[in-house]
């Protein structure tokens, strides 16, 4: 009963949230120009997350059409599919963890270059401005680090984008701090890749414990039936 029901919903549930996890990583990179900030993989991660989410819903399915035909050899092919979507999903994990890293301090340096040259008519400042309003953030290490670009020119200000409410804020001089959001963007990076780092060791302890179970099961249901044949084999026929 463990084996036919609570399996497949264990895959279906893992590849449900690997799709939604792609989907929304892929949405929140597109929707905050990280291409545009230099990090030319954004897609990756993305991409991988689906795969391997859509291997697993696949897998589910495949489990039970073994439970609906039987054999020796099925639930040993299905230990076996088991076994490689795990390593498939401690791949994915571990490429996570170093692209991680990889995707903040881009970001980083993505801020502090466009900061600087902010004075420049350029795209790029449409790409900070929807990154300040979209993560609630301003500036490097915090709102402050606007007083030290070349924009400022000295002066105590920060971009109308920095600002909590567009139609109330007084962002240049004189600077209202409480009209602003103080934080900066670098310790809104820093608290996504502590998410995303902490959902990857949830993800690799959930798959380890699931996927283990379902191979020592799937072993388990192999074989049982390869005894239930052997004893059917033996029995007399009563006619």
């Amino acid at each position: 009963m463990f084996f036919c029901t609570l399996i497949p919903s264990s895959f279906q549930g893992l590849g449900a949230f690997f799709i939604l996890y792609g989907t929304l990583i892929y949405h929140v990179l597109d929707t905050f120009f990280m291409d545009n900030f230099g990090l030319e993989t954004t897609g990756t991660i993305a991409y991988l997350s689906i795969v391997i989410g859509t291997i697993m819903v696949l897998v589910s399915f495949t489990t039970n059409f073994v439970i609906m035909y039987p054999s020796t050899k099925s639930y040993g092919v299905l230990a076996m599919v088991y076994g490689f979507t795990l390593v498939f999903v401690l791949l994915f994990c571990i490429i996570g963890f170093f692209y991680t890293p990889h995707m903040n301090g881009v970001m980083r340096i993505g801020v502090r270059n466009i900061m600087q040259n902010y004075n420049a008519k350029s795209v790029m400042n449409i790409y900070l401005d929807a990154l300040h309003m979209q993560l609630k953030c301003c500036g490097a290490e915090d709102y402050t680090s606007w007083f030290r670009t070349s924009w400022a020119e000295g002066r105590k200000i920060v971009p109308a984008s920095c600002c909590k409410n567009l139609k109330y804020c007084h962002n240049l001089e004189p600077l209202i701090v409480t009209d602003i959001h103080e934080k900066g963007c670098y310790k809104v990076f820093d608290n996504y890749s502590k998410i995303v780092n902490a959902s990857y060791i949830g993800t690799i302890v959930g798959s380890i414990l699931t996927q283990f179970i379902a191979i020592a099961s799937a072993i388990k249901m192999a074989l049982r039936y390869r005894a239930i044949r052997v004893i059917d084999s033996v029995l007399p026929v009563l006619e």
